[in-house]
């Protein structure tokens, strides 16, 4: 999703423009025009199970990217913790099912 919402129940939602499904990444292959390909910063796909989101996004367009394995908590956002960075502190903190286990593709 490329962008989230809510709706009346206050339930995460996404319409169908808004996302880009694994099977769909390589539609948008020219978007590579918009990529340095000397990058190596990562980008990374913050959401559960998105490990071959990252790994298709890297094998289309060239750049390193990073994707969990596992879910991740949003909720941590608004709890209080010892990692200061929100997006740290969302990649590193386990839900029920462990650690999200983010992987990087370069």
């Amino acid at each position: 999703m490329l962008s989230l919402t809510h709706d009346s129940g206050c339930e995460a939602a996404a319409f169908p423009k808004d996302t880009i499904k694994i099977s769909d990444i390589a539609k948008h292959k020219l978007l590579i025009r918009k990529f340095l390909k000397t990058t190596k910063k990562t980008s990374k796909f913050y959401g559960c199970y998105t490990k071959e989101f990252a790994r298709t996004w890297n094998s289309v367009f060239g750049v390193p990217t990073a994707g969990a394995e596992e879910k991740i908590d949003f909720g941590v956002i608004n709890r209080h913790s010892n990692i200061i960075n929100v997006m740290e502190r969302i990649e590193k903190t386990p839900t029920s099912r462990g650690l999200p286990d983010w992987t990087e593709f370069k």
